[in-house]
C-alpha cells in the first residue's frame, strides 16, 4: 500500500513519470493480484477441499481486500493517466439500462450481505446515448462503493432520467448524509467523509475525485448534496451528443495519432439513400434494430483498438486505424458484401440503397478537416 501512495506521489510529478511508466505498474501489478485473486477463488469454492467457518470467513477478508487494493490500483493509475494527458475516451452508443443493471449485479450480493437493498429505478423507455461506457461503470462502481460503505441499514437506489439536453444519473442513500461543512470539497482528492463508515472501512480518498474527473472529462457534471428526509445523492449528467460532431472529434485525434505514429488512417461513410421510406415503413423501432444489425455486420470486420462505428440518422461512419486506402477498400468491399449476404427485415422494402465512401490518410489529405470533406462529398 506504501508502495501505490508513493507510486501516486511520484505520478503527480512530471519528470518522475517517464512515458511508459504507468503501463509498467498497471501490468507488473494488475498479474500477481489476478493470480492471487484467481488462487483464493479457487480455494473459496472448495476445489483443494472444504474450508472451515472460519477459513472461509478468513478467504472472504482476504478476497475482499485484493479487490479493494485492485480498484485502489485502477483508481491511481486512472489519476496518473489524466494527470499526464494519457487517458483516452473511447465513447460508444451505451443502453443505460444495461449499463446499471450490470452494476447492479456486481454489488447485489455484498449489498444483500450487510443486509441493504440495492435497486435500479425503473427506466420509462430507451435512454442511450454516445460515451465512454467503461468510465461510467467505473464512476457509478465508485459512487455505489461508497454508499455501501457509510450506509448502515435501508436502501440504495440508482435511477437515470432522460431530457433534450442531457442524461442524468443519480445514486441515493439512506445513510447519515454528509456533513454540511464538507460539501464543497468533497470531490477533491484525498478528502474523506467525517462519518464513520458503517464497514470500518478506510477510504482512499480518491474515489470520488476520479469520479468527478472522469465525468468532466465526458462534458459531464457531479454534484452532491443530502437528503429532504436524510440520507446523500449524487448526482452526475452527460450532455447528449450529435454522432456526427462525435465522429469527427474522435477523427481528429485519430488523424493526430496517425501524424505522430507515421500510420495510415482510413474513414469511411455509409448512407440510406432511401432512409425515409425506411423508417416510415418500418417504423422508428424496427428501423433502429435494422439500422444495429448493419453496424454488427460493420463491426465483424474491425480488428484494431482504435476502429470504431457510430451511427447517425440514416448513415453508419467508421474509422480504422493503421489501415491504408488499399487495405481499407477491401475492408469497404467485405462489409457491402456481408450488407448483400443478410439484408432484410419482417416486411419487404424492396433493395435497401446504401452508398459509401472512403478516405485515407494520407493519400487524401492530412488534416482531419481536408478528410472531413473529401468523405461528405457525394458518395459512390
Amino acid at each position: 500500500m506504501h508502495f501505490l501512495y508513493n507510486f501516486f506521489i511520484m505520478s503527480q510529478t512530471p519528470s518522475l513519470l517517464p512515458e511508459d511508466f504507468v503501463d509498467m505498474v498497471s501490468h507488473e501489478m494488475r498479474t500477481p493480484l489476478t493470480s492471487i485473486r484467481a488462487s483464493l477463488g479457487l480455494l473459496s469454492a472448495g476445489v483443494h477441499g472444504d474450508q472451515a467457518p472460519d477459513q472461509q470467513r478468513v478467504l472472504s477478508i482476504a478476497i475482499s481486500n485484493l479487490e479493494r487494493m485492485g480498484r485502489l490500483l485502477d483508481d491511481l493509475l486512472d489519476m496518473a493517466k489524466i494527470r499526464g494527458g494519457k487517458l483516452e475516451l473511447r465513447r460508444d452508443r451505451v443502453c443505460w439500462a444495461e449499463m446499471i443493471r450490470e452494476v447492479v449485479q456486481t454489488f447485489e450480493p455484498l449489498a444483500r450481505e450487510r443486509g441493504i437493498s440495492l435497486t435500479a429505478r425503473p427506466i420509462s423507455g430507451t435512454i442511450e446515448s454516445y460515451a465512454d461506457r467503461d468510465k461510467i461503470v467505473q464512476v457509478l462502481n465508485n459512487l455505489v462503493h461508497n454508499a455501501l460503505k457509510f450506509t448502515p441499514q435501508g436502501q440504495i437506489v440508482i435511477a437515470v432520467a432522460d431530457s433534450p439536453d442531457a442524461i442524468e444519473c443519480s445514486v441515493s442513500d439512506t445513510g447519515p448524509g454528509i456533513p454540511p461543512e464538507q460539501l464543497p470539497r468533497l470531490f477533491s482528492k484525498f478528502t474523506q467523509l467525517g462519518s464513520k463508515s458503517q464497514t470500518g472501512e478506510r477510504g482512499s480518498g480518491l474515489g470520488l475525485s476520479l469520479a468527478r474527473q472522469l465525468v468532466e472529462l465526458q462534458g459531464g457534471q457531479i454534484r452532491a448534496e443530502n437528503g429532504a428526509h436524510g440520507g446523500a445523492r449524487f448526482i452526475f449528467t452527460f450532455p447528449h451528443l450529435d454522432a456526427h460532431k462525435l465522429f469527427e472529434k474522435e477523427a481528429k485525434r485519430l488523424v493526430g495519432m496517425a501524424t505522430r505514429h507515421e500510420k495510415p488512417l482510413s474513414l469511411a461513410r455509409f448512407e440510406f439513400l432511401n432512409w425515409p421510406l425506411i423508417e416510415s415503413t418500418l417504423g422508428t423501432q424496427e428501423a433502429a434494430a435494422l439500422m444495429d444489425h448493419f453496424e454488427s455486420l460493420i463491426r465483424s470486420s474491425l480488428r484494431g483498438e482504435s476502429d470504431f462505428v457510430l451511427q447517425s440518422t440514416g448513415a453508419l461512419w467508421l474509422a480504422v486505424f493503421s489501415v491504408s486506402k488499399e487495405d481499407g477498400l477491401r475492408i469497404l468491399a467485405r462489409i457491402r458484401q456481408s450488407f448483400d449476404e443478410h439484408p432484410l427485415p419482417k416486411k419487404s422494402l424492396g433493395p435497401i440503397k446504401v452508398s459509401s465512401r472512403l478516405v485515407s490518410y494520407p493519400q487524401d489529405g492530412t488534416a482531419a478537416e481536408e478528410l472531413f470533406a473529401h468523405l461528405e462529398s457525394p458518395a459512390s
